[in-house]
């Protein structure tokens, strides 16, 4: 959004305790790519046993996650939930255009309620972005968002007493 300071990505392995201190030391970010992928080859046979007992995997990539940095500090501590909102979105929106460029299609674009906690400006922007998609579909518990005639030949339809209805379209 404007104004906001440079949303940054950032890996952030899921590694136990211990693991995490032979490869770093004292902490420091000293743990080459090499250093790591061997720690991660063998860690797997030293804690089988455990993981077995627990019934899942507790290291490896599916346990992994992305931090967002803002201006350099965690989003998670520092932003406010519009702000969160808005970094979830941008990542969504890049994976679009990522797909759009790999493949030459247009994705269908399914945005769950994310209007609601988003000013203004932040909604026009995602309508906006929403123009680069084949099909958007948006839920909301807000009839008036977005606007009417905000998106072209939107359609609008109303789930109540387990029945799907449309109640207006811009369509011919």
């Amino acid at each position: 959004a404007p104004g906001d300071a440079p949303l940054t990505p950032c890996y952030r392995p899921a590694l136990p305790p211990d693991l995490a201190a032979t490869l770093t030391g004292d902490g420091a970010a000293s743990t080459t790519v090499e250093a790591l992928a061997d720690a991660l080859r063998e860690a797997p046979a030293e804690r089988r046993r455990a993981e077995v007992a627990a019934g899942m995997t507790r290291i490896g990539p599916h346990r992994d996650d992305v931090a967002f940095l803002l201006g350099g500090r965690e989003l998670a501590a520092v932003g406010s939930r519009g702000q969160q909102r808005g970094a979830a979105l941008a990542l969504r929106l890049a994976e679009v255009a990522l797909f759009r460029e790999r493949t030459g299609e247009p994705p269908v674009l399914l945005l769950d309620d994310v209007l609601s906690e988003l000013d203004a400006a932040r909604r026009a922007r995602v309508i906006e972005a929403a123009y680069d998609v084949d099909q958007l579909f948006v839920t909301t518990p807000d009839a008036g968002r977005p606007p009417r005639g905000t998106l072209p030949a939107e359609r609008r339809l109303r789930l109540a007493g387990g029945e799907l209805r449309l109640i207006e379209t811009d369509a011919p």
